[in-house]
């Protein structure tokens, strides 16, 4: 009796291989696309939360009758705020004391960034001062108005020394800094920031880059109420003709003050022809002392945008 043995079709290894390259790639298509379906559809209800925040904003306006947008997003909507969705977190700025008023709000979900302002409508990234992700930092304001120098001397005078002088070149932070020029011995000669307004109980700490032959220091002064005019020396290093950062920490400012002036200058009796630079400042409330930043700094924007380099300027602390 002879055996019939029939050959059984089926699939060689290299067949195999063939089909399981081909189902890889469909499901690596197949989750590809349903990711930017899932970034599409959160991007699409950022993008409508915000835009409902912003409308609820300016119904908070319009009801206000002084026409200003509320202080923050916990205060809109009557006291009752505007909760961000879940895993959404929301990032507010507003300027009542622009004209007319302003607002920005940054929306931040699953690495997705959007944001809108009073005239616009949603869009991607962030505002200026806020920071990408939604991590949120502390936001400082520098308060001194011209911090830099980078476009006019505005807002500096010298106080038992001559105008000080802008000069570009061989600056600190930018492209250009403050000289002044000792023309005649005296007590302190000194370089003044613009008068500030203040608020009574609050600490103020003033910083800047200082150049000098000469021992350099810096100060402070509040006006108003029973401080005026007062002046309190307190720090002094010597610079060597380097650029340091030179720190003052004021005391609480008094009841009745208003106004105030952070002081940067170098030893009494300095010689005639003594030079002193200054770059950078940087005034801020509270005794910490952040880093420079103004608002051509990443992340940070000016108070004045129409106005920029002689306007106080905010961010995230650098």
């Amino acid at each position: 009796m002879q055996l019939n043995h029939s050959k059984q079709p089926g699939f060689t290894i290299v067949e195999l291989l063939i089909v399981v390259v081909v189902i890889a790639i469909l499901a690596s298509i197949t989750i590809v696309s349903y990711s930017g379906i899932q970034k599409r559809a959160r991007e699409a209800t950022l993008s409508t939360n915000l835009g409902n925040a912003s409308q609820q904003l300016k119904v908070d306006q319009s009801l206000t009758g002084d026409g200003l947008y509320p202080a923050t997003l916990s205060a809109a909507n009557g006291g009752k705020g505007i909760p961000a969705a879940d895993n959404t977190i929301y990032q507010y700025t507003v300027n009542n004391t622009a004209v007319p008023p302003t607002f920005c709000i940054t929306g931040s979900t699953s690495g997705i960034d959007f944001m809108v302002t009073e005239s616009t409508s949603p869009i991607a990234g962030v505002c200026p001062g806020h920071t990408a992700g939604g991590v949120v930092k502390a936001i400082i304001t520098n308060l001194a108005p011209n911090p830099n120098i980078e476009l006019s001397a505005s807002g500096w005078s010298g106080s038992r020394i001559p105008t000080p002088v802008r000069i570009v070149g061989d600056a600190k932070e930018g492209t250009a800094f403050l000289r002044s020029t000792v023309d005649s011995i005296g007590s302190f000669p000194r370089v003044g920031t613009a008068m500030l307004p203040t608020t009574p109980g609050t600490v103020y700490t003033f910083s800047a880059w200082i150049r000098s032959s000469a021992s350099v220091r810096a100060s402070y002064a509040f006006y108003g109420g029973s401080a005026s005019g007062t002046t309190v020396i307190t720090s002094q290093i010597v610079s060597n003709n380097q650029w340091v950062r030179v720190t003052a920490t004021s005391t609480a400012a008094p009841t009745g003050a208003t106004t105030m002036k952070g002081y940067f200058g170098i030893t009494d009796d300095s010689p005639v022809g003594t030079t002193f630079d200054i770059d950078g400042a940087m005034i801020t409330t509270g005794t910490g002392t952040p880093a420079f930043a103004d608002g051509t700094t990443s992340g940070w924007a000016w108070t004045n945008p129409g106005n920029p380099h002689d306007s106080t300027s905010f961010g995230p602390t650098p």
